[in-house]
This record gives structure tokens, C-alpha cells and sequence, in this order.
């Protein structure tokens, strides 16, 4: 709508003109240092304690995440409709009425506490827009969460058409992490180049592993190479293949941006411009002992996997989680500045953690009980107050380290807001981050 666009304001959020890439904050580390990772919320983390939803009155498009505006007008659209016995429709149409059709008390609601799940519900792995009554629909606010610039075993996704006739493909893929729910299933029968979808409701996300198995309850084998999805062009979007995906870093050796990396994928089919091998997305990383591969060494030598590139080096990645700590630590200030992954506060889950409270430090861990009892691992949780802000961070107790090749060369993981995915691409992660970026500025005063 041309008469919405304020070209005088610049606070004004457009979430396609963001930058996706991690962004660094102005003490040494990022923006997104200290949130939890999207990749380890919980299975159906719209029903746990904390859960926020939106409502959004009679819209059945969401209005906090991308949404194709041809479901409006589009009369075979599936709902998400929660049943009567449902405990979040209970939920949502508290003080509603008795057919949930009044006005809520607020347009808010925060879940007090984690509940089940019922019918469909248990079905999918994250929800949009939910209908509770007739011309009645409440929007799911996923909480802050990061991702990781740099995963293994990633997936290509492909859009509804990815090969062309002579099988050339188009430039539409991309990589994701498996674990994540961002893409729709691909669904192959006996006829492999044409895939179909069996989403619950449109405009569905779901993880590879959900893909997967819808894929083989009806009789298939799981995801495919596909070349097109049998839909209407609306109702699709990304979606996964069974192809995996490389991830590589242009490592610039230019004087202004020194170690700056760029991230690439490489997969079957021609892959997005912004991570392709063309890209000059460069951003910085923080390499141990400050050192990264040169031109002026030849990257590390041929042993590295490294080659040297026009404008720098060319690497292979590889990804590893270690424990940091494997008893109490000394001190708050230690904990802050090791421990930059986020986590849910662990008392939502019950009684799957035991917690212990540091004599001196007032530190409190949380350890998940396993096989060994509760022991330090990387599923520790570190609930430790910071004297600066007043704020309590829950930290898991691991460092994700990213290595170039065999280089010897390796920096932390680099966290970001906005998914490299253009449907992802939404206001909420970008409202997010602006307001991650304020709260920072506001503590440097």
C-alpha cells in the first residue's frame, strides 16, 4: 500500500531490507550473544509456560511473520482449528464467552504454565495462526531465539519448480539446518520428479524429521529430489530434499575488513545469491588468538583444504560444541564471559533438571538427570545474574567453535535474529534484534 510508506522516518522496520548476517555489538561479541538457540526450543514450544500469543481478531494471516496475501481470497485455505477439549483453546478463551466469539479481556496472553496437547496439536511441530471460534484467530509470538551462522548436516531446500527442462536448475535453493521447522515436506511417489505435500494446515513449517515421516505414512520413502510440487504455487514454498548441503567461508584479505568471512553454501541445484559463492556478504568473526587463514601464507598452506581465491581464501567448515565447565564455577563475571548460548529457563521442563547453588558465587546450576544422574555436561544450564543490568541469564554450558578447513585456524560461532531464508525472513525476528541493539546501546551508558 503506497500510502503506508513513510519515507521521512527511519525507524520504520522492513524486514526484506535487514541485513540476516551476525552483527556485532560494541563490547567484543554479537548482538545475539546470551538468547537461546531456536534449534533448541522444545517439541510443540507453543504449548510450554512462557508461550505468547497475539489475537488478531478476525485475520487468518499472521501479521508478526511472512504470509502470502493470495490465502486471503483463497476459499480451500486450511485452518489450524483447535477442538473444543483442546487446554489452549481453554486458554485463549478465558473471560471470551462461552463460544469464544467476545472480545477478550486482553490481546495478550501469556501461558502460566506447560500444557498438553490434543488432536492435532500433537501433530505438528509449531503453529502460525490459530482459530478458536468463528472469525476468531489468535497469533503464535515465538520468544527470542537465535541461529547459528554455521550447522553440519545441513539440507537443501528447493522452491516449488527446481528443475527446468534439460534438468537445469533454477536458482532457488538453499541450506538449512534439519532440526529447525522452515520448510514444507516434498513428498515423492512412484513417479520421483513429482513431489506432493500432506501439511496440516497451509502454510505449515515443519522439521526434516516431521517431513520425513509424513512422507513414509503414505507409503513413500521419505524426502526426494523432486523437480516440482503438485500444489498451487501459493501453497508452497521451501522445501526439503534429501540432497545435503556444503558450507564454506570466504575469508577477505582486504586491509578495511580483515577475517571478515563470508558464509557459502554449495548444493545440487543453484543457490541463492546472498550464499552463494559470489557472495561479498562479509562479516566479522571472533578468531581465537586473533589469527585467520592469509593469501600471504597460501591460506594455510595445501594441507589446509584452503585455497586462495581473487579476494582472499576459500574454506571448508566443520563445527564442534565442547563443555566449558565441568564443576562450579568461581565466579558471575567468569560465567559471563565464557558462556554466550542462551537457554530456556529450565524449570519449565519440570523435573528433568536438579539444581545446585554456588556457596559464594550465588550461581545456580541446573544439571539434567540422565543415565549418569545429574552430572556437568552440555545440557548444564548456568542461572547467573548480571550485577551491571540486573538481568538473569540462563547460559548452556557449551562454546560452538567453528574451524577453516585443517588450518589450525578456528571463531566462535556467530549467532543472528534473521534466518538466511527469505520466507523466514520476519518482523518479529527483526523487531527482536532492533530491540537487543537498544537494550546494548542503553547499557553503555
Amino acid at each position: 500500500d503506497p500510502s503506508s510508506i513513510n519515507s521521512v522516518d527511519p525507524m520504520r522496520i522492513v524486514p526484506d531490507w535487514r541485513d540476516k548476517f551476525p552483527k556485532t555489538n560494541l563490547s567484543g561479541g554479537y548482538i545475539g550473544d546470551r538468547a537461546p538457540l531456536c534449534v533448541d526450543l522444545p517439541p510443540r514450544v507453543f504449548l510450554t509456560k512462557g508461550a505468547t500469543f497475539r489475537f488478531i481478531g478476525g485475520s487468518k494471516l499472521p501479521e508478526l511473520m511472512q504470509a502470502k496475501p493470495e490465502y486471503l481470497n483463497d476459499e480451500s485455505f486450511v485452518e489450524l482449528e483447535l477442538s473444543l477439549a483442546s487446554q489452549l483453546r481453554v486458554a485463549l478463551c478465558e473471560g471470551a464467552g462461552p463460544d469464544c466469539k467476545s472480545q477478550p479481556p486482553s490481546n495478550e496472553v501469556v501461558l502460566p504454565s506447560t500444557l498438553e496437547c490434543d488432536a492435532v496439536e500433537c501433530d505438528v511441530d509449531t503453529v502460525r495462526v490459530i482459530k478458536v471460534a468463528e472469525g476468531r484467530y489468535w497469533e503464535y509470538v515465538r520468544l527470542p531465539c537465535v541461529e547459528l551462522a554455521f550447522f553440519e548436516d545441513g539440507k537443501e531446500l528447493g522452491g516449488q519448480h527446481r528443475k527446468q527442462t534439460g534438468n537445469e536448475a533454477h536458482y532457488s535453493a538453499i541450506c538449512a539446518d534439519p532440526k529447525l521447522p522452515v520448510a514444507f515436506e516434498a513428498c515423492c511417489g512412484i513417479q520421483a520428479a513429482t513431489a506432493r505435500m500432506f501439511n496440516i494446515f497451509d502454510d505449515e513449517r515443519v522439521t526434516y524429521a516431521t517431513a520425513t515421516e509424513r512422507c513414509v505414512a503414505q507409503g513413500g520413502d521419505g524426502q526426494c529430489d523432486y523437480s516440482v510440487i503438485e500444489s498451487p504455487s501459493h501453497k508452497t514454498g521451501f522445501h526439503w530434499t534429501n540432497n545435503t548441503c556444503d558450507t564454506f567461508i570466504k575469508v577477505t584479505s582486504d586491509e578495511s575488513t580483515p577475517g571478515w568471512v563470508a558464509l557459502v553454501y554449495e548444493a545440487s541445484s543453484g543457490i541463492l545469491q546472498h550464499v552463494d559463492e559470489t557472495s561479498i556478504n562479509f562479516f566479522p568473526v571472533i578468531w581465537d588468538d586473533d589469527d585467520y587463514p592469509r593469501v600471504d601464507d597460501m591460506c594455510s598452506g595445501s594441507t589446509s583444504g584452503c585455497e586462495v581465491i581473487e579476494d582472499g581464501c576459500y574454506c571448508p567448515i566443520t563445527v564442534s560444541e565442547s563443555v566449558v565447565y565441568d564443576s562450579m564455577p568461581t565466579s558471575v563475571e567468569h560465567v559471563l564471559s565464557t558462556l554466550f548460548i542462551g537457554a530456556i529457563d529450565p524449570s519449565s521442563f519440570g523435573s528433568l533438571y536438579e539444581t545446585e547453588t554456588g556457596p559464594t558465587t550465588g550461581i545456580i546450576v541446573h544439571k539434567k538427570v540422565g543415565e549418569m544422574g545429574a552430572v556437568f555436561d552440555e545440557h548444564t544450564v548456568f542461572e547467573a545474574v548480571d550485577v551491571r543490568s540486573g538481568r538473569t541469564f540462563f547460559l548452556r554450558n557449551i562454546v560452538s567453535t567453528v574451524n577453516a578447513g585443517s588450518s589450525g585456524h578456528s571463531f566462535r560461532n556467530a549467532p543472528h535474529f534473521m534466518s538466511m531464508l527469505p520466507s523466514e525472513t520476519d518482523i518479529r525476528d527483526a523487531q527482536y534484534e532492533t530491540g537487543k541493539s537498544k537494550s546494548l546501546l542503553l547499557l553503555m551508558h
